[in-house]
Formats: structure tokens, C-alpha cells, sequence
């Protein structure tokens, strides 16, 4: 009886020590992808496209065109560098003019052909476009192609919203939008509200607004159409989620977009 006891209790502490070895990778996996979610890479992308368009010293001869240029202006090509679902259709580039007011400056994008001359100004730019029925060049969108995939069609709406946002100059800076895809930069949008607004009571009710917000980017791929949900915000004027619809083939064409503001709050409002 005593063997019989002791086998049994071997048996069940191999037992033991084998379903507790073989749980352990799936412990280990489920800390790396069972908490992943799409949107975290999406923020990526956000944060990349940032990277490459913000904090670019503004060259003088876009603040006073007598100035000669030196050729080193923002190439608008490289915006496709890491949207890796996405490509500029063969045979063209992205290019850019450059307006320029008393209290603001931004730039505008276009596509041409890569052996054809780019717009000499922003009047140039206006003669070609600014009629009833510009060329199809004037919205560089209709030569950005991607794969079919969520992922490319977020990163079509992502560049379609943040691609010009270099070289802001003046007021301008304050409708920056930037496209929250995680509630990491969710908490973070708190924090700076908090922050600038030094721990008061209105501060704290304002920010558990913004933590109440899930800004994870939602596609939805039907038959003949796409719905893509992103959320966004602008220094001036706080926190938006815009629904876009798009054509499922390309060349993506909109099909109509809708905006509902989130949280209304100001952030590093350039006076």
C-alpha cells in the first residue's frame, strides 16, 4: 500500500512539473502578443511619420523667395519611406509649393511626373489647380497605391492627414493634427493637459476626459468599400475621431468623411 502511495504521489509531481513546464512559453508568449493590439504598430507609424516631418528647421527662402535656394528642401517623396502597405505609382514624384502669409506658412503637395518640372511658386501652383476642372496631379493622393490590407488603408488616411505637416511656420502650428492610434499617447495628451493647467480641478476632470477615449483605429473592409475610424488632435483645439470611407480599389477615392469632436482643450497655443 505504501508503494502503491508513493508511485502516486511521483506520478502526480511529474504530473505537475510538466504541465507547469509547458505553460511557461505560452506565459512568456502571452506577455508579448496577447497584449499587442494593431493599433500599437499603427502608433509606430504615426510616430515615424513624425519624425520625419517634425522639428525641420524652416530654410529662409521659404520665409523671403528673393533668397536663393540651396537644394536642400524637404524631398515629399521620403513620406512614403516607412508606409511599407504603400507606393507612389510608377513613373512619379511628390512635390510641394510653399504658402506663405503674414501670420502663417505651410505647404501644399502634388505629384508630377519625374522628368517634368516642379511648380515654380505657390501662384504657379494656383493657375494649374485652382480652376473647375484641375489635372488629375493637383491631389497627389489619386498616385498612392497600397496593398488591400487594414494596414494600407490606414496608412492612405494617416498621410492623407499628416503629410503636411512640415515646415509650419506661425499659426500654422497650431491645426498640427496628429493621428493618436494607443491610450500610451492618450496618456501622455492627459498629462500635458494636467501639466499645463498646474493640478487644478478643471485640469483633472479634463484629463480623466481624455483617458475615457479609446483612440484604437478601426478598418473595416466590405465588398465595394472601406471605413477607416481614426482618432486625432490639434493643439488649438483638442481631440477629434473622424470616420472616413474610401473606394476599396485604387485609386482610393472618398467617398465621404464625417469629424465629431471628442475633448475640446487647447495645448502650446503659439500666441
Amino acid at each position: 500500500m505504501k508503494t502503491n502511495r508513493k508511485s502516486l504521489s511521483i506520478f502526480l509531481l511529474l504530473l505537475l512539473v510538466l504541465t507547469t513546464a509547458c505553460s511557461w512559453p505560452q506565459k512568456i508568449v502571452g506577455l508579448f502578443v496577447d497584449e499587442y493590439s494593431p493599433s500599437e504598430a499603427w502608433q509606430g507609424e504615426v510616430d515615424r511619420l513624425i519624425d520625419i516631418t517634425r522639428d525641420r528647421e524652416l530654410p529662409p527662402e521659404l520665409l523671403d523667395p528673393t533668397l536663393e535656394s540651396d537644394n536642400t528642401l524637404f524631398n515629399a517623396s521620403h513620406l512614403l519611406l516607412y508606409m511599407d502597405h504603400l507606393s507612389l505609382r510608377e513613373g512619379f514624384t511628390l512635390d510641394f509649393v510653399y504658402v506663405l502669409d503674414a501670420n502663417s506658412g505651410y505647404p501644399i503637395l502634388y505629384a508630377h511626373g519625374e522628368n517634368e518640372a516642379s511648380f515654380e511658386n505657390y501662384a504657379a501652383y494656383r493657375a494649374v489647380c485652382d480652376v473647375a476642372n484641375p489635372p488629375e496631379t493637383c491631389d497627389y493622393l489619386n498616385f498612392v497605391e497600397g496593398d488591400g490590407t487594414e494596414a494600407g488603408y490606414f496608412q492612405f488616411v494617416l498621410l492623407g492627414m499628416m503629410s503636411d505637416q512640415f515646415y509650419l511656420y506661425g499659426e500654422a502650428q497650431n491645426d498640427e493634427v496628429e493621428v493618436v492610434a494607443d491610450t500610451i499617447r492618450i496618456e501622455g495628451l492627459a498629462d500635458s493637459v494636467l501639466s499645463t493647467r498646474d493640478n487644478t480641478l478643471a485640469g483633472w476632470k479634463l484629463a480623466r476626459q481624455i483617458r475615457k477615449v479609446d483612440p484604437a483605429p478601426i478598418v473595416t473592409i466590405e465588398d465595394e468599400q472601406v471605413t477607416v475610424e481614426v482618432t486625432w488632435f490639434t493643439p488649438a483645439s483638442g481631440l477629434y475621431r473622424t470616420v472616413t470611407v474610401l473606394t476599396k480599389d485604387v485609386p482610393y477615392q472618398v467617398l465621404s468623411k464625417g469629424t465629431e469632436q471628442l475633448v475640446a482643450f487647447e495645448l502650446n497655443v503659439t500666441p
